[in-house]
């Protein structure tokens, strides 16, 4: 935990050191959280009975970011700023809530494992499920899909310098899909019920299986 005596600023920085964070009620990142050096393999993991959010200086860099809203009555998980992370998992147990990440250059929807340290437990996380309305974008790079992403409701994945590509499924009331690259959808069977929308920018194609 890092602070500045000249700007009153606190913030988090590990060398590769893992971050369990648990709150009770709503979280908010106001600074920045990073966890990166050379070895690049330490975690982020957020837990809150209520909605993660981040303000514009609460970037977060970590190798994989593990989310938890915990709340069936309210709450979103929305980390829509410049993040960096090469894995993201996210659960939200509000299901009328939503999640979304914002990255800066790709990253794989994957597995945050569990984690305990002191009366703190984060629970394994795979893929993205348990809201309406999912949003995951990136700046540049690829979103690959090594693990299902599930909502009801909308399901949006955009890469403004890559990529969407999939080993698991997406079960979604409506999805949309926006790439400057190819959009390969088409490796396990998806389950979209309402609409599906996609547009490659560049030259890539589009590609999706249904069942």
């Amino acid at each position: 935990l890092w602070f500045s005596p000249a700007t009153g600023i606190m913030w988090i920085q590990t060398d590769d050191g893992d971050v369990l964070i648990d709150v009770s009620g709503t979280l908010t990142i106001n600074q920045t959280i990073n966890t990166r050096d050379a070895a690049d393999t330490a975690d982020v993991r957020l837990i809150a009975d209520g909605t993660i959010s981040q303000a514009a200086a609460g970037v977060i860099t970590t190798d994989a970011l593990g989310a938890r809203q915990q709340s069936s009555s309210a709450g979103n998980i929305t980390l829509d700023d410049n993040n960096d992370v090469n894995t993201f998992a996210a659960f939200n147990a509000f299901a009328s809530g939503s999640i979304t990440l914002q990255d800066t250059d790709g990253f794989v929807v994957g597995t945050v494992a569990a984690q305990t340290i002191g009366g703190c437990t984060f629970t394994a996380t795979t893929g993205v499920s348990g809201a309406a309305n999912l949003e995951l974008c990136t700046t540049t790079g690829d979103i690959s899909i090594t693990s299902l992403i599930s909502a009801t409701g909308t399901v949006r994945l955009q890469t403004g310098g890559g990529t969407v590509t999939q080993t698991a499924a997406i079960n979604a009331g409506n999805l949309g899909v926006r790439a400057s690259g190819n959009i390969d959808l088409d490796s396990v069977t998806n389950n979209v019920t309402g609409t599906l929308a996609a547009a490659s920018s560049g030259t890539g194609y589009v590609e999706f299986q249904d069942n």
